[in-house]
């Protein structure tokens, strides 16, 4: 696993994807591009699941906004919650995932939204700029108590900055088979006339600002 074989495959069988970097080797990386952040740009910190290393993690906030860059937090809501209010003073905004309603959360994700919800509520109640997004999986998660959860989530929390839904799309389906996991599940990008749908039921029943975004 250290890599050295992918280095001299020659032909390019195998592959290492990702690398160890220090909070300096990224930073440095990402002031290249200032230029071109402008005053709304910046640095997004995604994973997998940033807050599963909340130690590098804030590291890297702090010293992205010390070098007057934006940063977005980019999370699943699932960690300490403690790790996520340690985060707000160097978040510009964070995007907080809306996976699944509560009934199907654990048979979708392997956790409950519990601790998600707790820590939602929590980043809310202490002024954290919060766009909630939420994924749209034909065949999947998007049931009518799902949406119900979302129109829920917007009148509980009102002043959040949006509300934006995600179509399911196939990008990521590639990386599953350089993995070698097989799919147990096909599911289906939802049709534009079925967001239009949705994205009006929301509308309708809350006062956030909701937008579809499409890959």
């Amino acid at each position: 696993m250290c890599g050295s074989c992918a280095e001299v495959c020659p032909t390019e069988s195998l592959e290492m994807i990702g690398s160890k970097k220090s909070v300096a080797e990224v930073i440095q990386i990402v002031l290249r591009d200032r230029i071109f952040y402008g005053e709304s740009g910046g640095m997004t910190i995604s994973g997998g699941e940033p807050m599963s290393q909340p130690v590098f993690t804030l590291a890297l906030a702090m010293s992205a906004r010390k070098n007057v860059i934006n940063v977005a937090l980019e999370t699943s809501g699932y960690g300490r919650t403690s790790d996520f209010l340690n985060m707000i003073p160097w978040c510009n905004q964070i995007l907080f995932d809306c996976k699944a309603a509560s009934s199907d959360h654990q048979r979708l994700t392997g956790v409950t939204d519990v601790v998600i919800l707790e820590n939602l509520d929590a980043l809310y109640n202490h002024g954290a700029k919060i766009i909630l997004r939420c994924p749209m999986v034909a065949n999947g998660n998007m049931t009518n108590e799902f949406i119900d959860k979302i129109i829920a989530l917007g009148k509980r929390y009102p002043t959040i900055v949006g509300i934006e839904l995600l179509p399911y799309h196939n990008i990521g389906i590639n990386k599953s088979e350089l993995l070698g996991r097989v799919r147990q599940q096909v599911f289906e990008t939802p049709s534009p006339e079925l967001m239009h749908q949705v994205e009006l039921r929301i509308k309708q029943n809350t006062t956030v600002k909701v937008t579809t975004c499409y890959a």
